[in-house]
């Protein structure tokens, strides 16, 4: 399964990623976070997409695998 977490109205870093569950949804299948950066630990290792508004039609798609 693909699970989506959205981080943006969190505070408290690693105690929200602990409530989540985030290490059954790891072990289950695919997680999708947003505002990932609001998390201080993620565990590794991950792929970082950023997607970026270049135009009113074009996006720039970055892609990086943190180990």
């Amino acid at each position: 399964p693909i699970f989506h977490v959205d981080l943006y109205r969190t505070t408290a870093g690693d105690a929200d990623l602990a409530e989540l569950a985030l290490d059954e949804m790891l072990s289950e299948g695919v997680v999708l976070i947003e505002w990932a950066d609001k998390a201080s630990a993620l565990p590794r290792p991950y792929w970082r997409i950023a997607i970026e508004a270049v135009g009113v039609r074009s996006r720039r798609i970055e892609l990086e695998r943190i180990v």
